[in-house]
């Protein structure tokens, strides 16, 4: 998630994320100028979804 703030240089606040690779299922969560954000990825093995940098 560390990552993500430096990549963004957004100021984010209360990163969270969840990853149960055996349930397909993975979020991450955050919050940006007091509003907040949920944002369901892609399961595919180990891939990253690119769906984040769009």
């Amino acid at each position: 998630m560390t990552h993500l703030i430096r990549m963004s240089r957004l100021e984010l606040e209360n990163l969270r994320d969840y990853v149960d690779i055996e349930k397909g299922q993975a979020w991450i969560a955050f919050s940006h100028n007091k509003k907040s954000y949920k944002w369901k990825m892609n399961i595919n093995y180990d891939w990253l979804d690119t769906e984040i940098f769009f």
